[in-house]
């Protein structure tokens, strides 16, 4: 039997030459991603040229207990824990006093540093605490023996269910003298003190609220069996806190008012009701040392109901706006009198029109709370989750406009850098310079599983944002000139602020972190995209230089993926001086392959290059077969 013959040339092998010069930066959607991008990193940033470790940080202070805020107050680096204002003097960080669960910060002025919903504020040139509203805080209910404040006694429940007395039982906690409120008097339009038919001064009713209440505690309903209810009893005062008349029970959120009344006092009482056996007062006193042990609980005062004279209402947000602090709570819109933070009430003038210099107040009716407010150019941007309003005018009536169906879910998050804003929406990251906000986060948002909350800052280039998507949070840098994103690290951020376009961050273990300094030796990783360069059949890849520049005692270790495969490791480099090289990598035949690259200290990725080589052979059948 002959062998067939054919004349047919024989083909060259196809060869393709690469070569990556420069990197833009994370895109985790492998499909979509172009060479250049990496699909996954770790402490990495980008410039749109460079890949190289993220700066390192300096460690400020440790070991701090439920840390909540960080800030400057003035050039002073402050932080908030336990509800505790910590300043920063003479390198030591002081305790100034309780500012409660703060959830927006209003520098005012350069005078003083307003803290909200607690009304607190902080004196920049005497550096003392007060409070614009006063309030009950949580020291007078604390005491290192519990039992020392056990109160016991009886309290007659009448026409109880099913017309049966019950006998239940009470935990007094009882508030010292000095915690004695001071009510404000009611003024008439004219200014003069308001006063009834025998010629008395009148005072403004008072609201009591509090947070961080047990789930066991309600704070509202009818008495009932087996439950537990958070009471206050109020009671009127002379100048000596002696009880003056009968006390009232209140629930907390129930406006309360005596008449003829200057002083009050309240004390904060836990009832149970049912038959008050040993197992019951066991559990009652259980409730009570959970509450009291729970360091977020605070009892709020309101001095007068809003908008009563010299009243203030309850702020959630706050920003400065034209030498006034503007506001926002539930659906409520607040700005306060030109130059006054606490007066939020002169709203008329003499004549009956609006005040000029005076305050505003508008309720919106619209699905949802108030989720932010910043001041942003001339205007005011309101946010819901859902929702984004802008507020014109400098001076009442203010003009509010909805302005987009794009809102913020996290106060926080809010950053203005260059001129533009930057928040976390529903979806996504969004910048805003005006019109309709942008999303900007399709690079990254397969990372997470859903938006919850985000804590942010700037060092005047990048921003830095912090999500947490309900398991992780994950430390996110984007880059506003070039439109980059890089991710950092896991670090557990509670919140973040700058000074000097420098980052400062505290974490959930109670530390506070400088970006950007210190001696910190960076490990850090990236992974490639899957290179197949549109072929899909086997190939030798020939040459393949992995450019850097790396540090005096750097390190790079290479690993290599093949088709669906695992990594293997293929390379490592440690260097003695700093230096440029091209590393050289072998890899096998395949399909397709990806580079995971991973580094200790300062090595700075160049390019990626390489030769592509195909081969060809003739088949009897005339066809072509690839390798």
């Amino acid at each position: 039997m002959s062998i067939p013959f054919t004349n047919d040339r024989l083909l060259s092998n196809s060869m393709y030459e690469f070569n990556i010069d420069r990197w833009y930066g994370l895109n985790t959607r492998q499909e979509l991603a172009k060479n250049g991008e990496c699909v996954s990193m770790e402490n990495i940033n980008c410039n749109g040229s460079y890949l190289f470790p993220r700066k390192p940080r300096k460690l400020i202070k440790s070991n701090i207990n439920n840390p909540q805020r960080i800030l400057f107050c003035g050039e002073n680096l402050s932080y908030i824990s336990d509800g505790q204002l910590f300043v920063n003097d003479n390198k030591e960080f002081v305790n100034k006093g309780d500012v409660g669960n703060v959830s927006s910060v209003v520098n005012f002025s350069n005078r003083e540093v307003l803290f909200y919903p607690s009304n607190s504020k902080y004196n920049l040139t005497d550096g003392t605490l007060s409070t614009v509203t006063e309030y009950l805080e949580t020291g007078f209910l604390e005491t290192e023996n519990f039992e020392d404040r056990y109160i016991m006694s009886t309290y007659r429940i009448e026409k109880a269910k099913k017309n049966n007395d019950i006998t239940g039982y009470a935990i007094y906690l009882k508030a010292n003298s000095s915690r004695v409120l001071n009510l404000p008097p009611l003024e008439n339009d004219d200014g003069t003190p308001k006063l009834d038919e025998e010629g008395n001064p009148l005072y403004g009713s008072v609201t009591f609220n509090a947070t961080g209440i047990p789930e066991k505690l309600t704070t509202n309903g009818d008495y009932d069996f087996d439950r537990y209810n958070l009471r206050l009893i109020v009671y009127r005062v002379d100048d000596a806190g002696t009880q003056v008349g009968d006390a009232k029970l209140c629930k907390f959120g129930e406006e309360v008012s005596f008449s003829n009344a200057s002083k009050i006092a309240a004390d904060v009482v836990v009832y149970y009701y049912g038959q008050f056996l040993n197992d019951n007062a066991k559990k009652c006193k259980t409730e009570v040392n959970n509450l009291l042990s729970n360091k977020d609980f605070k009892v709020w005062l309101t001095n007068s109901s809003y908008p009563a004279p010299n009243s203030c209402p309850h702020i959630e947000f706050a920003c400065m706006d034209n030498n006034r602090v503007f506001g926002v709570s539930k659906n409520n819109i607040y700005a306060s009198s030109l130059g006054n933070y606490a007066n939020w009430t002169d709203f008329v003038d003499a004549d009956g029109s609006p005040k000029t210099t005076g305050a505003y107040a508008e309720e919106l009716y619209s699905l949802g709370d108030f989720t932010g407010v910043y001041k942003y150019k001339s205007y005011i941007v309101i946010t819901k989750k859902d929702l984004l309003y802008e507020c014109y005018g400098n001076k009442p009536p203010y003009r509010t406009t909805l302005s987009g169906k794009t809102g913020c879910i996290d106060q926080r998050s809010m950053v203005e850098v260059n001129n533009v804003l930057y928040w976390l929406g529903i979806d996504g990251v969004y910048r805003y310079a005006g019109s309709v906000p942008v999303k900007i986060s399709e690079n990254i948002d397969n990372l997470f599983k859903n938006y919850v909350g985000g804590v942010a800052s700037t060092d005047g280039k990048n921003y830095y944002i912090s999500i947490y998507d309900g398991e992780v949070k994950r430390l996110m840098v984007y880059d506003t000139d070039t439109g980059l994103w890089c991710m950092e690290d896991c670090l557990d951020i509670v919140d973040m602020t700058n000074y000097n376009n420098t980052v400062y961050a505290l974490t959930k273990s109670g530390d506070i972190v400088e970006f950007g300094n210190g001696d910190e030796i960076v490990e850090w990783e990236y992974q490639t995209k899957v290179f197949d360069f549109d072929i899909k059949s086997k190939k030798i890849i020939r040459n393949l230089f992995l450019g850097l520049f790396m540090d005096s005692m750097a390190k790079v270790d290479v690993y290599v993926k093949y088709d669906n495969g695992g990594y293997e490791r293929i390379a490592t480099y440690i260097s003695t001086d700093s230096t440029d090289l091209k590393l050289k990598l072998k890899v096998k035949k395949c399909n397709s392959f990806s580079l995971m690259i991973k580094g200790v200290g300062y090595s700075r990725v160049n390019s990626l290059s390489g030769t592509i080589v195909m081969k060809h052979r003739n088949n009897s059948t005339g066809g072509i077969i690839t390798y």
